[in-house]
């Protein structure tokens, strides 16, 4: 069982990937020795990593715990899961950890992009309809991280502000815990917040889908730097312009995407292109070299998608999401909207006034 208040929080982290690498590394680096969960074709479990060698931000070498794909060495017994998988996999993973979780537990997904935790309870809630976890999200990965080889991360930058929000109220010592491992990290009062903050989704499937023939010339170019014009600034201005006329028909404060890089990088100009122009984190950071990759494969399916979910369901027009989901899907040979986080996944055929919402998103609601 999860760990008495009097105890030290009890933390896994599931995922091998960029994020896996620095949270777990940032955990260790404060002495929380965390257990990590990977898949089990997962390079890092391949090498036996016993340091995580950490440059950038962080740097250090941190002992850890040796990675496994056994969910019985990881889920037992810890109070927090940290799950650090692309948002495509939630609902695998929920399927599978179904069987190994415990009354108690807390499981954040970093980062839930759009509703991910309305998506995971409910899968849970067809698995084992009387557990009683507490789901939550953050808004973005709380690093800028890349992991170039198993057992090795760059933090570029820890993130300045980042928002989080549960289903249901968060044990005091895990609020806390959190608080002091990532001070960045403020509570908002309700996932919607956390959902409709989702900038991926704005920032990353329009610049991609605007550069096929660069990625299939096998033409490098830096993602933020090169690969948003001032046309394409445009668009995704006109994109993050109807997130936030969702967010303003739930009465949800979220910042738009040139206010989100200020809270998060300090940064601001007077148009998006100026924006992510004077933000040199973004100076390394290279665009896609394929198609199958997450700015795709994730930000549409659990990203655009549900925020057109929610649009459809308050009668709200949205263009240009709609536009890039279509165009997505005819040049993929994909159903981006039949296979992601759309309206019959989050419940919204039968929520589909604000109030309602707002309950299916807060937690309020009971099945």
């Amino acid at each position: 069982m999860p760990s008495t208040s009097s105890d030290p929080v009890r933390i896994t982290v599931l995922g091998g990937g960029n994020g896996g690498h620095a949270l777990t590394a940032v955990l260790a680096a404060s002495g929380k020795d965390p257990r990590w969960w990977v898949h089990d074709t997962d390079a890092v479990l391949q090498s036996n990593c016993r340091i995580l060698r950490c440059r950038g931000q962080l740097t250090g070498d941190y002992p850890i715990i040796p990675p496994t794909s056994d969910f019985q060495q990881t889920i037992p017994g810890s109070d927090l899961l940290m799950v650090a998988v692309p948002a495509q996999f939630h609902r695998p993973l929920a399927l599978r950890l179904a069987p190994h979780l415990q009354d108690g537990q807390v499981i954040l997904l970093n980062p839930g992009r759009t509703a991910g935790a309305v998506c995971f309870r409910q899968v849970l809630l067809e698995q084992r309809p009387d557990l009683r976890v507490n789901i939550g999200e953050t808004d973005s990965l709380m690093l800028t991280c890349r992991s170039s080889a198993p057992g090795s991360v760059e933090i570029i930058k820890v993130k300045e502000q980042m928002a989080y929000a549960f289903l249901a109220p968060l044990p005091t010592r895990t609020r806390a815990f959190l608080q002091d491992i990532f001070p960045a990290l403020k509570p908002v009062e309700s996932t919607l917040v956390t959902s409709l903050g989702n900038i991926g989704a704005m920032l990353h499937p329009a610049p991609v889908l605007m550069a096929i023939s660069r990625i299939e010339g096998n033409v490098p170019f830096r993602h933020y730097y090169d690969g948003i014009s001032p046309t394409i600034a445009r668009f995704i201005e006109t994109m993050d312009s109807e997130r936030m006329s969702i967010a303003d028909a739930l009465d949800v404060t979220v910042p738009g995407v040139i206010e989100w890089h200020e809270a998060c990088y300090g940064k601001r100009g007077s148009d998006l292109l100026e924006t992510l122009a004077v933000n040199e984190r973004y100076a390394s950071l290279q665009a896609p070299t394929t198609l199958s990759h997450r700015y795709l494969d994730e930000d549409i399916p659990t990203g655009l998608v549900p925020i057109q979910a929610l649009a459809r369901a308050l009668g709200i027009s949205t263009p240009t999401i709609d536009a890039t989901i279509a165009f997505a899907s005819l040049v993929l040979n994909r159903n981006f909207t039949g296979e992601g986080r759309n309206a019959d996944c989050l419940g919204l055929t039968t929520h589909r006034t604000p109030d309602s919402i707002r309950k299916l998103f807060s937690g309020t609601w009971t099945p």
